[in-house]
This record gives C-alpha cells, structure tokens and sequence, in this order.
C-alpha cells in the first residue's frame, strides 16, 4: 500500500510538536482524552501509556481512536497549526516484538532524541517511580501505534463573531 507523503507543515507538527492528546471511548461511552508525549516514524505516531491506564483500558474495548498536535501562539491566532489523526490503536505486546524488534529499537531511539530530558530522568529516578511510570516496555510500558484513517490540519485561525 503506497502511502501519499504529507504536507511539509503537517510533517513538521508530527516530528517537532512535543506533546499530543489522545482521545479514546471505551464501552461506557464516555470520552477521555489525556496528553501523552509521542514520536512519528515518517508513516504512523506512537505512543506509549501505563499498563493501568484508562486510556489502554478504553482502546482494548474499542480501537477507534483520535490524536491531536498542536502549536499555540496566545499573542497571534493567525500563528497557530494543529494536526487531527483519526484511525484506529495497535497495541504492541511481547509477540509482536518478536515480528517488529528493528523497527521497536528505532522507535525507542526516537524517543530518546526526542525526549533526552525525559528519557535520563526516569533512568535517574527508575528507584523512587511508581511502576506504572517506569519505562520498561511490556512491563509496566506499553507501545501504542496510531494507524492513520483520517488526517486534518489546521492552520492560520480565523476569528469567529459569538452571540453575545
């Protein structure tokens, strides 16, 4: 399946925005939404999330899911750009590992360029982590990739007249 290359600013937001907000409903049909830090590997974004949390919980009984980008200017609507994925969540576990190992490591090494800040802090502070915020894969870490269905990018806001 080809794959139709994004828009450089699209690509932009991908690679350079540093936190995302993923958007999930589990069966109780209520929407959660939490901010997660992420990378893209040129094709998809992934995330990873506690093996206790709420939005794993939710994407186990309902795939659907939205991630959202942005960058925000306070002093000029016009500056600011956000990116809308919706699609569906693959939840990496240890069998999928086996069959994706080169392209896990890549990942991994995305998001110690990324996050070099992050990474050494929770390598420094492992110790005094509640195990659902240390970062070991699988155990309690899990890899989430955001299969791409829907992409919609905004940019250069306009200002809307509200009824007073």
């Amino acid at each position: 399946m080809t794959v139709e290359p994004l828009p450089p600013e699209v690509t932009w937001l991908l690679t350079e925005g540093f936190f995302g907000y993923v958007g999930t409903v589990g069966r109780d049909k209520r929407p959660h939404v939490t901010p997660v830090i992420f990378v893209y590997d040129g094709r998809n974004v992934f995330f990873v999330t506690s093996r206790v949390a709420k939005k794993l919980k939710n994407i186990r009984e309902n795939e659907k899911i939205a991630f959202l980008i942005d960058v925000r200017d306070p002093s000029n609507l016009y500056n600011n750009r956000a990116v809308l994925i919706q699609g569906r969540a693959k939840i990496y576990g240890l069998f999928d590992a086996a069959f994706h190992l080169l392209h896990l490591f890549k990942i991994r090494s995305l998001f110690n360029e990324k996050y070099p800040k992050y990474m050494r802090a929770y390598d420094i502070e492992k110790e005094n982590l509640p195990l659902a915020w240390q970062k070991t894969i699988f155990i309690s870490r899990i890899l989430v990739e955001v299969i791409q269905e829907k992409i919609i990018y905004w940019r250069e806001a306009r200002p809307i007249q509200l009824p007073v």
